[in-house]
């Protein structure tokens, strides 16, 4: 009696590649050529431009690093090169 009921109920279906991109982004993916937007995407591949403060911690971070090396002086003078 129950055995069939949900014989005809579609359980799975082929989703196309636009439908698997919206599920995943939430973002639909027009293919027409309406709206194509040529313009590079800001910053694609390069790293944010650190703050005054992330400049000053990395400076800090590497004269510790090169004064508790070689001795301390000799650490210091390559600091002072770069």
């Amino acid at each position: 009696m129950y055995v069939s009921d949900d014989a005809d109920a579609v359980t799975t279906e082929e989703l196309t590649e636009a439908e698997i991109v919206h599920a995943v982004t939430g973002v639909v993916n027009d293919d027409s050529d309406e709206c194509v937007d040529d313009s590079p995407e800001p910053n694609v591949g390069e790293p944010d431009v650190p703050t005054s403060a992330q400049a000053l911690d990395a400076a800090d971070l590497l004269h510790r690093f090169f004064g508790a090396h070689d001795d301390g002086e000799d650490g210091l003078d390559m600091a002072e090169v770069y």
